[in-house]
């Protein structure tokens, strides 16, 4: 009988060295596309909204600027003298600023909203009061005559303002300083032009008061912050790029594993598994979104990304785990490592309801935000900062999971190796230096990858309550090259896990492979040794075709140690 192992272990130095070179390559050029080709991957405009004067039956579309621009109000004093009040004025937005249009890479767009009220003894404001927003929006592109409606709501904010001066009459027009409110998430960007107008009801059809303690409100900006088309296309092309890379790998791999005489093992099936996540993240459907209006493709990134890290965790939980030393043999299925398994899956269902609650809802009303109330907000951040402890927490097991691996490995190294020839000695040293490395670049691999979610769940929740300018601040390079991190890992996993189509001679005869590593391990011990020494000869005589792993390292791993 003959035991293959995988290519890991029985590739030359040199090819391995040059395919890892390769792989490195890769990752580097990942980087540099990311820093020296890629801009940031958003921006942020601001729109000072124009103040226009309703004396229509709140069916016309005010626009600030162009022929059929509003009339607009210059001071609220003149307001006073013509007997207007708060429900005959609509503050108008109009984005992007002329001369430029909207264009279809950007692919989403995300409203801030930030509000401008004035100190005035006559009209209060009221800590944490609730603000009403009648908005309407419209579309329209390049030599489109008419705007058309995109949606049309009422919207309720809660308003955090502090006032840095004493309430005085020699204050009175100081501004209060207000935290920035949730506006609108659009998920694709299909149009040139987008109109918005907001209106400040004083009361409902009920005739119940609304708007009463908000103060005055002199000015309404909103914060419009889109994703960078040039990021986009660099994004598109890297996916387009890694996708037939991984396919190629996936086919290659199951055509391997199908040639066994066996069943798959359960690392194998992992494997094979992660390779086609990798595929449905890798799958370029975004350039989909340059020539049909999907408004579901923020949502959707979402969850290919989440399906992707809960693979991947799961991957690296059951692949340390399978290579670790503490029993003899185990007949390891997805249920061994249940209680791994559950708080990663948990973890991401609870993401994914997140998700669905905030952009699942926002595909029919996209001025909804859970961050809009005080209590949704904080519900919101405890469970973005929840998450990243939780990722944090997931790091630290992994890491300690291999370091046991590293530890139990170099004290099992030097029993294996004792009074081995030269040529033996060096074939299981290097196999298990390969092995070694391979942890190690997994353990990079999830350091990138948990940092990576880390930063991208605090931006998302700190925009509304440090603003933009605490932000962490991550390099496109950084997406880049995490991105492509995760493909050469996953095509480095494709490859050096496959089985080998070289055989070592593992039978009884006086040159095997097991009959020598026992018989050096009876000349390594006591006498008083020996029914350890039996057991370690049982576990490494040849096994059966239904039973055998691919994996040499698998073999020396799951090894009951010999005191």
């Amino acid at each position: 009988m003959t035991m293959g192992g995988t290519i890991l272990e029985n590739m030359s130095s040199r090819k391995l060295l040059i395919f890892c070179g390769v792989m490195v390559a890769v990752q580097v050029i990942s980087f540099i596309i990311g820093g020296a080709v890629a801009p940031a991957p958003t921006s942020a405009f601001t729109h000072l909204a124009t103040n226009c004067i309703d004396r229509s039956d709140g069916t016309v579309w005010f626009e600030p600027r162009g022929t059929n621009k509003c009339e607009k109000l210059e001071d609220w004093s003149d307001a006073e003298q013509q007997g207007l009040h708060e429900d005959d004025f609509v503050f108008s937005i109009m984005t992007p600023h002329p001369p430029y249009k909207h264009s279809r890479w950007f692919q989403y767009i995300l409203g801030v909203l930030d509000i401008t009220i004035v100190y005035h003894p006559d009209i209060p404001y009221v800590d944490e009061s609730t603000l009403t927003l009648n908005v309407s929006m419209a579309y329209k592109n390049e030599g489109d005559q008419e705007w058309t409606e995109f949606a049309r709501g009422v919207t309720h904010r809660v308003l955090y303002c502090q006032l840095n001066h004493e309430m005085l009459p020699a204050n009175i027009g100081r501004e209060y300083d207000c935290e920035l409110l949730p506006f609108v998430e659009l998920g694709s960007c299909y149009y040139d032009y987008y109109l918005i107008n907001i209106r400040l009801p004083t009361s409902d059809t009920d005739g119940v008061e609304l708007n009463r303690d908000i103060g005055r409100v002199t000015e309404i900006n909103i914060v419009e912050i889109i994703q960078n088309g040039g990021f986009s296309l660099v994004w598109f092309v890297i996916k387009t790029v890694f996708f037939p890379c991984v396919l190629v790998f996936v086919i290659w791999y199951w055509r391997r594993i199908s040639a066994e005489k066996r069943t798959p093992h359960l690392l194998e099936l992992l494997t094979m598994i992660l390779g086609c996540i990798m595929l449905v993240l890798d799958f370029p459907i975004d350039w989909i979104s340059l020539y049909v209006n999907v408004p579901f493709m923020l949502l959707l990134t979402d969850l290919r990304q989440g399906l992707f890290y809960v693979t991947l965790l799961t991957y690296w939980t059951i692949f340390v785990g399978e290579h670790q030393m503490e029993e003899v043999s185990r007949n390891r299925t997805m249920r061994t490592y249940w209680r791994q398994i559950v708080p990663v899956a948990v973890g991401c269902l609870a993401l994914f309801a997140f998700d669905m609650c905030e952009r699942g809802v926002q595909l029919n009303n996209p001025f909804y935000s859970i961050w809009g109330s005080r209590t949704g907000a904080n519900f919101a951040l405890c469970f973005i900062i929840v998450a990243a402890i939780c990722a944090a927490l997931y790091f630290v097991y992994l890491a300690y999971m291999i370091f046991k691996v590293f530890r139990n490995i170099s004290s099992k190294r030097g029993l294996i190796t004792y009074n081995m020839s030269i040529s033996k000695k060096a074939y299981y040293e290097g196999m298990i230096y390969r092995f070694r490395f391979l942890l190690g670049y997994t353990a990079v691999c999830a350091a990138l990858t948990i940092t990576l979610f880390i930063i991208s769940r605090i931006n998302e929740g700190g925009r509304y309550y440090w603003g933009e300018e605490h932000l962490v601040q991550v390099d496109s390079a950084f997406f880049t090259g995490v991105y492509g991190v995760w493909n050469t890992y996953v095509i480095l996993i494709l490859f050096l896990y496959a089985p080998s189509h070289k055989r070592l001679p593992i039978t009884t005869r006086d040159d095997g492979a097991a009959s020598r590593l026992a018989d050096t391990v009876s000349a390594a011990v006591d006498e008083d040794d020996s029914i350890e020494v039996e057991n370690f000869r049982a576990t490494i005589e040849p096994l059966t075709s239904e039973t055998q792993h691919p994996s040499v390292v698998f073999h020396l791993a799951s090894k009951t140690s010999i005191e």
